[in-house]
């Protein structure tokens, strides 16, 4: 009988379900914060990479500053400087000869530096003669004229910090193309329809915009507010260092080019790889569901193990019941002793 209770007994340990470590809710919460830990990864991995954030084109607050490959960040926020006034008893004395009359050989053919000599830097685009004389000249002549006849590379600094050395000359400037527009212009008696305007962020310059006009675009040249970057390369003349407000209201100042043409390097889209951050975060959320998924499998096969297990080597409670039905034979000493009487 204290067998029989004992059997009964492990039968019924044998037979109640494994403990349930997490309920399913648990481990829903677990396998979202896995995944929320290998997308914080990412986000921090990619939050390291400055293109990731606002790419200031000039035409917003300029409180983002960043030294850049070849010359440092230069603000170009415009600062209206103070009032001054000449004394009362200032006299002025003024040249018997005309000091421009010497310039001409200096600037490219067709300049007209009595025109250039009104222009005034950071201002609005107000020196009509000026700028249609300059587009005239870029009119009248080819593109490989006016490439050959450049002063060579210019940088942003250079424009900015010295208008007045290179105002009226030929220059050159590679970089890229963050907004393009067309800008119609039929009320002037040059013969222009109209000119082109591109944002351009100068290669190795501080991120502050060029304003490039050009009378020609390349064809199939996206022109449109807002563009993804496209390389190119131009010669023109500069103009000067233009006072404009901004869309956010705010005045900046930003040098100004006028080119012929472009030339233009289309940017193709090669398949990207992802970054060592991005694999790590995949990994990990990959590993927290591998090692979810075989937690899961492991409570499912142990639980059906055990219950295959009982079914096979466990008897129940009829067999129990049945061997008591069974009748009881003689011992094996009942049964020895009974042959060596025989004999």
């Amino acid at each position: 009988m204290i067998d029989k209770m004992e059997d009964v007994n492990e039968t019924s340990k044998k037979s109640r379900p494994p403990p349930n470590y997490f309920s399913r809710r648990q481990q829903i919460r677990l396998l979202l914060l896995v995944m929320s830990f290998g997308l914080v990864i990412v986000l921090i991995g990619e939050a390291r990479d400055p293109a990731n954030w606002v790419w200031l084109t000039g035409e917003q607050d300029a409180t983002v500053q960043k030294e850049s490959v070849g010359e440092v960040d230069i603000d170009t926020s415009y600062h209206p400087p103070p009032p001054q006034s000449d004394p009362a008893d200032t006299i002025r004395i003024v040249p018997n000869f005309n000091p421009l009359e010497n310039e001409l050989a200096r600037f490219f053919p067709g300049v007209e530096p009595a025109y250039l000599a009104e222009v005034r830097d950071r201002a609005p685009l107000t020196h009509q003669k000026a700028w249609f004389n300059l587009l005239d000249v870029l009119n009248s002549n080819d593109s490989e004229v006016i490439n050959k006849s450049s002063t060579g590379p210019i940088t942003f600094g250079q424009l900015y910090e010295q208008p007045t050395v290179y105002r009226g000359h030929l220059v050159t400037m590679r970089g890229s193309v963050k907004r393009s527009q067309w800008i119609d212009n039929t009320k002037n008696t040059n013969d222009i329809d109209g000119i082109y305007r591109f944002i351009v962020r100068p290669e190795n310059g501080p991120e502050r915009p060029v304003v490039l006009f050009t009378l020609n675009s390349p064809e199939g040249f996206p022109l449109d507010k807002m563009i993804e970057k496209q390389d190119i390369e131009f010669t023109g003349f500069f103009y000067k260092v233009w006072n404009y407000q901004a869309d956010n209201g705010r005045s900046y100042l930003a040098p100004v080019i006028l080119a012929r043409d472009i030339t233009w390097t289309p940017v193709v889209k090669q398949a990207s790889h992802p970054s060592m951050s991005v694999i790590i975060g995949l990994g990990v959320g990959l590993v927290g569901m591998a090692v979810w998924f075989t937690y899961s499998v492991y409570r499912s096969s142990r639980h059906l193990f055990i219950a295959s297990h009982k079914m096979a080597f466990q008897p129940s409670a009829d067999d129990l019941a049945r061997l008591d039905e069974v009748e009881s034979g003689p011992s094996i000493v009942d049964q020895l002793n009974d042959l060596a009487a025989r004999d």
